[in-house]
């Protein structure tokens, strides 16, 4: 076969087409799948014996920056806070809030109310049956408040110490939300226990002056701690890493 016979037979196979349904592997009426790039991390000796809990422990107390930034530790986290967060939530921030605004009203309006009603009803010329209803009402809702106050002081007390006998004294006063904490807790526990003590004897134990100085440092105290429970929330948690 001659050169020209080649270059002739050339040309007749270049106008030729596939159809189109060979061209792009798919049957008459079938759409195209989309394509997906998908990423297999190796974790499963993480779930082996205590291996997740020494490496968060390994990443909340002794790794850099750097370590931060791999992306399979980053995976890792986002996977483990995904189920950390909502228990959190549920068994830390939430009793934290109500333990909270329990201390605020019984700090505030009840103690306030419940000295002057007081302070009325020890007067000859302010005492009457409404003042002595009042006291009465103000002084059971305190018992109460100040029991509830007081189990939720002992619980919260109870992860300080675990927390204090885990780290050592030097590693636990060097966090500044540690010494937070423990100034919370002191605080609280004189503001229930003078404010238990008056509403026990219906008397003024204590100076009100004073008590309402203590409880006041210790309403501030727990208002500071919600700074340190923001940080479960990704929108919030980078601005209160600035201010620590």
């Amino acid at each position: 076969m001659s050169r020209s016979e080649i270059i002739e037979q050339k040309k007749a196979l270049r106008p030729l087409k596939l159809a189109k349904e060979f061209d792009a592997g798919l049957a008459e009426g079938e759409e195209p799948l989309k394509r997906v790039t998908v990423e297999a991390l190796d974790f499963d000796w993480l779930f082996e014996n205590d291996n997740a809990k020494t490496l968060l422990q390994l990443l909340a107390s002794d790794a850099n920056s750097s370590a931060l930034t791999r992306k399979s530790i980053k995976i890792f986290i986002e996977l483990m806070w995904e189920h950390y967060q909502p228990a959190i939530s549920k068994y830390m921030f939430f009793p934290y809030c109500i333990y909270l605004c329990i201390v605020n009203y019984n700090s505030g309006a009840l103690m306030g109310d419940y000295l002057d009603s007081l302070t009325l009803a020890r007067l000859p010329e302010t005492d009457s049956p409404a003042i002595q209803a009042d006291l009465s009402r103000q002084r059971t809702m305190g018992l109460i408040l100040n029991s509830l106050a007081l189990i939720f002081l002992v619980c919260f007390a109870s992860l300080e110490v675990r927390q204090l006998r885990d780290d050592g004294v030097m590693a636990y006063f060097g966090d500044v939300w540690n010494v937070i904490d423990s100034a919370s807790v002191g605080l609280n526990f004189t503001t229930i226990f003078m404010f238990m003590a008056c509403l026990i004897y219906n008397d003024e134990v204590f100076d009100f002056t004073v008590l309402h100085a203590v409880a006041a440092f210790a309403c501030f105290c727990m208002w500071l701690k919600i700074f340190y429970w923001c940080r479960l929330f990704s929108s919030l948690a980078y601005y209160v890493k600035l201010i620590q």
